[in-house]
């Protein structure tokens, strides 16, 4: 290890680094803690902390942590001798990352040390830090597969997972789903008038002109419209992409099936029109354009689920995983080029 850089009053520089992941069960108090026990090793030893580095609601499994980062940068210009933790895991919950930028931060002359674990020195302390670097990691792991297996037993039981809610719907006690009978009519003044024909800016325009708003609060806009009528909770079924979870029923209908389809039929029939109607693009590296595979590159087209047009120039090799490239981006660049 680099020989430790004392300041000209021979003084250890003690700076300290607290962290705390995200979520609602972690709050200001964890740094509270973190710090309280910190200051007792410093005092008990004979140090002061000169500077905190704080991360706030960010996990350790990633590097990229503002105040981290600005601590191990501190470090290449010798501006510390000393960082103090609570645990090994508010260094790092990365194994990787912790070995890295432990040898980082003993490279510029930096000791570690930690409030509420053993800080023993040499091969021993080596030992002790790499397991308790692995137990680290692993709580992390076994953590995160805990909170998926409880997020889908909640799914499962049709319950809200998440803290945003659809227009028209709120949660009970129970994180059930039930009716918002104050902007339930608002779902179905959207539906009745797409099903009758109108377009959706006509609809936009008549919900902003009564002061209408989202579920997040915003004014209503065009892509509001089909997403609204594209969910299937407002006949009634809960849907979790995440946990493949589908429950019919499971959420009380603010429409019935007969308004629903006539919503949905009039969504493909404007979908077909829009297609009809649409110019077609010219693909200009068409017939010169050729994958890394060989293949000659085709241009395409593809539309969003709220019916907005993609196009991107694609491999027909169903072997290469060369992915799509947006159409625009690639002949800019090759304009940009010639």
């Amino acid at each position: 290890m680099a020989k430790r850089k004392f300041n000209k009053g021979g003084e250890v520089r003690l700076v300290a680094y607290y962290r705390y992941s995200g979520g609602s069960g972690q709050t200001e108090q964890s740094i509270e803690g973190q710090r309280r026990d910190c200051e007792a090793y410093a005092r008990l030893h004979n140090m002061t902390i000169q500077k905190e580095y704080v991360d706030r609601h960010i996990s350790g499994k990633t590097d990229d942590r503002a105040a981290f980062q600005q601590m191990i940068a501190d470090s290449d210009k010798g501006a510390f001798d000393m960082v103090i933790c609570w645990k090994t895991d508010r260094f790092a919950r990365n194994r990787y990352d912790s070995a890295v930028y432990k040898k980082r931060l003993r490279d510029n002359g930096v000791e570690i040390v930690y409030a509420a674990e053993s800080n023993i020195s040499g091969a021993e302390g080596i030992i002790i830090e790499g397991v308790m670097e692995a137990l680290a990691e692993y709580y992390s792991a076994e953590l995160a597969e805990k909170m998926r297996r409880g997020m889908r037993e909640s799914a499962l039981k049709g319950q809200a997972i998440s803290r945003c809610r659809a227009l028209g719907l709120k949660t009970d006690e129970h994180k059930r789903f039930v009716i918002d009978e104050k902007t339930a009519p608002t779902v179905r003044f959207i539906f009745e008038h797409y099903a009758a024909g109108e377009s959706a800016m006509s609809i936009v325009e008549q919900l902003n002109a009564k002061g209408l708003r989202t579920s997040q609060g915003n004014p209503f806009n065009k892509s509001s419209i089909p997403r609204i009528i594209q969910n299937e909770a407002y006949r009634g079924v809960y849907i979790s992409k995440s946990y493949d979870v589908r429950i019919e029923g499971a959420i009380p209908a603010i429409i019935d099936d007969e308004l629903w389809e006539r919503a949905q039929t009039m969504l493909k029939l404007n979908r077909q029109l829009k297609a009809k109607n649409e110019p077609k693009a010219d693909y200009i590296l068409s017939g010169k354009l050729y994958c890394s595979c060989g293949s000659l590159m085709r241009g395409m087209s593809g539309h969003s689920a709220t019916g907005e047009v993609y196009r991107y120039y694609t491999c027909p090799n169903k072997d290469c995983h060369l992915r799509n490239i947006p159409k625009d981006d690639l002949e800019g660049k090759v304009m940009q080029s010639i």
